[in-house]
């Protein structure tokens, strides 16, 4: 383990919601006793692309380092240096292809109430108010990232006085003009939802319960769209997805112009993707075979349009943050509440491009779904932004 993964679980005095945490432990054996089983099946990272080979973090540790470990998350704040995840990106080892530590997290009962689950909520919301609190130390992290030229600062409105908290600057919004609509007054043309990696293209959905996208991988449309009334003439369509990284733009925009005629919020605060090690891990999204069932899980935002000539898009945006959670103290998405109130009786009109709402601090998708025969593939002009370099490792 290197010092840098050493301070993840440093010893420091334990915050209230900490102690919390630590009293489950020691006044429950039976906690205790699930925590140990989870821990007994982590697993090292296999040695496969996008993957490297690596030690899990967690082997051999017990309930203090765990408590260590989120009273650490707790006040930790994001640089440019770890990448921006940090303690998720950390956190994916404990249940990375361990379904008993995502039992441990997610199911997990005591007098029949999911007390580590309750537990989670708790503590995202403390972690969320000092997401929202300024400070010396919170300035000092924002100036690393205005400094990074990957944050492209230039392209942003700075307040008179700065970004005051961290939520502030990672939901900064965009100069007139610095990200101009392409074909404004063409409908055929799609545009990028917010600033992304795309991350898998797939066509021909299937109206299985498990629809193919690649290798063995698995989306489920219905399970995706909460069950939405006309989800199946998505079947035989393409599913497009749209990441985002810590560095970018975090608002999310309408990709075509048409009558929204659904909205609707799905899913619940929900620890662990298996596959986010394969997301993160050193930048390498577009690699990624996502199993993008398991967002079915996750709290998200679901929007469908109503095009003139091409049939119905829905757009899926969902919180991929380790803790992912939609709503007013909590929220890791946040929509603008004039398309929250709409539905196939009271549509609203919206134009490509249009904003829609914002994300919160985490890691970041949006998942487009086409009807059959509609979407003719991503192409780009001749000079346009294909994607970024990095040096070879």
């Amino acid at each position: 383990m290197t010092r840098d993964e050493m301070l993840l679980f440093e010893k420091k005095p334990l915050c209230p919601i900490v102690e919390e945490l630590k009293g489950l432990f020691e006044d429950n054996p039976e906690v205790q006793a699930a925590f140990d089983e989870a821990i007994s099946h982590v697993k090292d990272f296999p040695d496969e692309p996008p993957l490297k080979p690596k030690e899990n973090i967690w082997f051999g540790k017990d309930y203090l380092a765990f408590c260590d470990y989120f009273n650490n998350w707790l006040h930790y704040l994001a640089s440019p240096s770890a990448s921006g995840l940090g303690f998720i990106m950390h956190f994916t080892e404990f249940y990375y292809n361990n379904e008993k530590a995502a039992y441990f997290l997610n199911n997990f009962e005591l007098d029949g109430r999911p007390v580590i689950y309750d537990w989670t909520v708790k503590f995202i919301t403390e972690r969320g108010k000092f997401m929202d609190t300024p400070g010396q130390e919170v300035w000092q992290v924002i100036n690393e990232w205005v400094s990074e030229p990957d944050t492209h600062i230039e392209d942003f409105q700075m307040p008179a006085d700065g970004y005051r908290t961290f939520n502030e600057f990672f939901t900064r919004e965009l100069k007139p003009g610095a990200r101009p609509v392409c074909a404004p007054d063409d409908d055929s043309v799609i545009v990028a939802p917010a600033d992304s990696e795309l991350n898998m293209i797939d066509s021909e959905l299937t109206d299985e319960t498990e629809i193919p996208t690649k290798g063995y991988r698995r989306l489920n449309v219905k399970q995706l769209l909460n069950g939405y009334y006309s989800w199946d003439r998505f079947i035989g369509g393409t599913a497009l997805s749209c990441v985002l990284l810590p560095s970018d733009y975090h608002h999310y925009h309408s990709p075509v112009t048409g009558k929204l005629v659904h909205y609707e919020e799905a899913g619940k605060v929900y620890f662990g993707l298996e596959e986010a090690p394969s997301w993160f891990h050193d930048g390498n999204v577009g690699a990624s075979d996502a199993k993008f069932s398991a967002f079915e899980q996750f709290h998200r935002a679901i929007f469908v349009f109503q095009t003139e000539k091409f049939g119905q898009v829905a757009m899926v945006a969902v919180g991929l943050n380790t803790i992912s959670k939609i709503g007013a103290d909590m929220s890791s998405i946040n929509t603008v509440n004039k398309y929250k109130k709409i539905d196939e009786h009271n549509p609203l009109m919206v134009y490509k491009g249009e904003q829609l709402g914002h994300f919160k601090y985490g890691g970041s998708l949006n998942i487009l779904l086409f009807e059959p025969g509609v979407f003719q593939g991503v192409k780009v002009h001749q000079g346009q932004r294909i994607g970024t370099l990095s040096k070879p490792s």
